[in-house]
């Protein structure tokens, strides 16, 4: 869909719903048909996933981490978020999502340990897989 399209299907959810993935998506797609219409739906979705997470810190860190190290461009708490949800499962899913926010943060060291994991994953998936390649030897790991 053409994000004016976007918005039209989403704003009526919007006035419906808590969900901080609907506002986050919608302020997204508002900025790209008028930079700044959106600026005040990604505050609300960021509102929503610091109250969530601070709620059920386990059950939103992925989506919330997902939200602070794109849209939210907060890497402090994505990685905060990131290190929660690696802590409770380690998938591939979790070590993407610690990756991009020790990226984000440049905080080398959780980089590196993120990458080591990943690493030693049982079942990886691709994108994890091209990611890590990507990184080898280019994150100052020592390696």
């Amino acid at each position: 869909l053409p994000p004016a399209e976007g918005v039209a299907v989403l704003e009526p959810v919007a006035k419906e719903t808590d969900d901080p993935d609907v506002f986050a998506e919608l302020g997204t797609l508002q900025n790209l048909v008028k930079a700044g219409s959106g600026d005040a739906m990604i505050e609300k979705a960021g509102a929503a996933y610091d109250e969530l997470f601070a709620k059920l810190p386990s059950g939103y860190a992925d989506h919330a981490g997902w939200f602070w190290v794109t849209t939210g461009n907060d890497p402090k708490k994505a990685l905060t978020a990131a290190q929660k949800n690696i802590g409770v499962r380690q998938t591939a899913d979790a070590y993407e999502l610690l990756i991009a926010a020790a990226e984000a943060a440049k905080d080398t060291a959780v980089l590196c340990t993120a990458l080591k994991g990943a690493k030693a994953l049982k079942y990886s998936t691709p994108p994890l897989k091209e990611r890590v390649r990507q990184l080898d030897g280019k994150a100052g790991c020592g390696d």
